[in-house]
């Protein structure tokens, strides 16, 4: 089983999707290219993979603005 990237990875990644670095108060450079690190890891795993982590359950499909 592959958990790409460790905790702080997935952190970063879940910011990343999100677009929720200022609230984190991270630069967006810090962040930048943190999910789809974590995406190819996980495409080049033959086996399972897990990606979760908290924030992720607050991410919305793209094109999707949040609810108001």
């Amino acid at each position: 089983m592959l958990y790409p990237g460790g905790e702080e990875r997935m952190f970063l990644a879940a910011v990343d999707v999100r677009g929720s670095h200022k609230a984190w108060g991270r630069k967006r450079s810090e962040v930048a290219g943190a999910w789809d690190h974590v995406c190819r890891k996980a495409r080049g795993h033959d086996g399972v993979t897990v990606i979760s982590h908290e924030l992720l359950g607050g991410a919305r499909p793209a094109g999707r603005s949040p609810r108001r």
